[in-house]
């Protein structure tokens, strides 16, 4: 059995299939993909030295496990291979951060529930 799961493994190889993990991303609907495209449209010649970008992130652990898969090379990001997601588990921290063209601002901790 082992020789046959080798052969087996060696052929996909050779085929350029490699067993990886799935790359994970946002689930997004048609709606929100429209706005991002209308967005970075109706944004391109704007002077971007003049914002701030701030962003807040939950850092939190995590109940997803590894789910391998098998596929060609450069294919990551093909929707087949992404694993969609929707929760990034339980909450540990919240952060708030801000950059600008003059570079990066502070971090700060937010407490509580950020919904």
């Amino acid at each position: 059995l082992d020789s046959i799961i080798n052969s087996i493994r060696r052929r996909l190889q050779e085929g350029q299939i490699r067993h990886r993990k799935p790359a994970k991303k946002i689930m997004l609907n048609e709606d929100h993909r429209v706005a991002r495209v209308n967005f970075a449209q109706q944004n391109l010649n704007r002077d971007w030295s003049r914002v701030i970008f701030l962003n807040e992130k939950t850092f939190s652990s995590s109940q997803e496990s590894k789910l391998p898969l098998w596929r060609l090379d450069n294919t990551r990001y093909e929707p087949s291979h992404v694993l969609d997601t929707q929760r990034s588990g339980r909450i540990s921290r919240g952060i708030l951060g801000w950059i600008s063209s003059d570079g990066p601002g502070e971090l700060i901790q937010i407490g509580g529930r950020m919904n």
